[in-house]
């Protein structure tokens, strides 16, 4: 048949994992997890870029704002650093261990699909 192999094709699982980059969707804010990257932000801002502590809370909060996100901010008013470290240093110490397995958000992720 002339169709049989696009219709095999499109049955196929079309990924292996999902990424789902929700902040405090799948998981609480009480977690601590938000509050801990803000501050990560900020200390980055002070000890790899170099910028006053006390504008700190004013320039994360316009950056964020007007570019999305701090550290689109960050390059768009001229600041040249290292996007893996910037990642490192923000989300890599995060306090991960407060994440709890949720059952109630597991069911429907577990679900296959065609």
């Amino acid at each position: 048949m002339e169709y049989e192999g696009r219709f095999r094709q499109a049955q196929r699982q079309k990924y292996d994992c999902l990424l789902f980059d929700l902040d405090d969707t799948l998981y609480p804010l009480s977690c601590g997890i938000a509050k801990a990257c803000g501050q990560n932000i900020k200390d980055y801002m002070v000890e790899k870029l170099g910028i006053d502590r006390s504008i700190i809370d004013d320039l994360s909060n316009h950056l964020y704002k007007n570019y999305g996100t701090t550290m689109a901010g960050l390059r768009a008013i001229g600041y040249d650093f290292d996007y893996d470290e910037y990642h490192s240093f923000v989300h890599g110490r995060l306090p991960y261990e407060n994440l709890k397995p949720d059952p109630i958000s597991k069911e429907p992720l577990a679900k296959p699909t065609l």
